[in-house]
């Protein structure tokens, strides 16, 4: 990983907290309730993965995710093309990453392969 990568990377793991902490402290949490539960889920998972080390890798292809898409939407699990395909797809434009499947977490050794390309 490139210094400036690591940099932005980084800054982005206090833009998701502060997004959480903003998220969390909305005093009309019923009133928003599945968006708001949503949101907060994903940037969740988000720091999840930069805790694990998987942030800003793409869950289908495992390549990097483009530095431009993960500040627009630092909770990006998908770069643009495969976010594409998933929406075309007709699947859910987020979701978890696929070894956290219904059944539950999968082993590490089950995760996709973080290639370069």
């Amino acid at each position: 990983m490139t210094k400036n990568r690591q940099t932005v990377l980084s800054g982005l793991q206090v833009t998701l907290r502060d997004r959480l902490a903003a998220f969390q402290g909305t005093a009309d949490m019923e009133a928003s309730g599945p968006v708001l539960a949503g949101r907060i889920g994903e940037i969740s998972q988000a720091l999840s993965r930069i805790h694990e080390g998987d942030y800003g890798c793409c869950v289908d292809c495992g390549r990097d995710i483009p530095l431009a898409r993960l500040e627009a939407m630092p909770q990006a699990v998908r770069c643009i093309s495969c976010q594409e395909r998933h929406e075309q797809a007709g699947l859910p434009s987020r979701r978890a990453p696929p070894w956290q499947g219904a059944s539950g977490p999968v082993t590490a050794g089950q995760r996709p392969h973080r290639g370069r390309a």
